[in-house]
């Protein structure tokens, strides 16, 4: 989910909605926290579904992550614990509880979502922090070229058949010259298909764009 170990530890059972209301997702409200924008509602997956499912069929507190005594353990008692599971697992010491928040952000940047997606996911007083989670590998920087490149070629279709049907709609004497051949010959429109002529519009406005750069 992706919370602060703050957040996490005021989750309360009302906050997790783990039956679909006009979504396909479920999801836990958080109330409020360390930012301004930290009241949030967090879809989730379906593992971390499956997991609180499973904890709350078997809860008989209020709070989500309460402990064996039905409390809310502190942060720095957490942070205690960790240290002596990370020491006997002999994990490196920059594994802290809040990696796991890093790594759920991480992940979302590799899968694709954009800064601000993030921000709103965290909770992130700014879209500034969310940035260093977004990291464009050189597919999606491809990916994102393609997409420009067929954008440019629908609006350049959409231009030329435009032109077309502007000159169709004018005199019945009225010819326009295509570029049929590399000799620039020039063929009477009445007798050229209309892909033929789309094409020969193509040919002259990539021929004047090329002259203009």
């Amino acid at each position: 989910m992706g919370l602060r170990l703050g957040e996490a530890l005021a989750l309360e059972w009302p906050d997790v909605h783990l039956t679909p209301n006009g979504s396909q997702w479920v999801y836990v409200q958080v109330r409020a926290g360390k930012s301004r924008n930290a009241g949030r509602a967090i879809p989730l997956t379906r593992r971390a579904h499956d997991i609180l499912a499973q904890r709350q069929a078997a809860s008989e507190t209020l709070f989500v992550f309460a402990d064996h005594d039905s409390k809310v353990p502190r942060v720095s008692s957490l942070d205690h614990l960790h240290a002596k599971a990370r020491k006997a697992l002999k994990f490196p010491p920059e594994f802290v509880p809040h990696s796991l928040r890093h790594t759920y952000l991480t992940r979302l940047g590799l899968a694709g979502v954009e800064a601000f997606t993030i921000m709103k996911l965290a909770g992130h007083s700014s879209v500034t922090v969310s940035q260093r989670y977004v990291h464009p590998t050189p597919q999606a920087m491809e990916d994102a070229v393609a997409k420009l490149d067929n954008m440019n070629a629908r609006s350049l279709e959409s231009m030329l058949i435009d032109s077309c049907k502007r000159d169709r709609s004018g005199s019945t004497d009225q010819r326009i010259e295509v570029l049929a051949k590399p000799t620039d010959t020039r063929t009477d429109t009445a007798l050229v298909p209309p892909s033929q002529v789309l094409e020969g519009r193509v040919a002259q406005l990539a021929e004047q764009l090329t002259l203009n750069q």
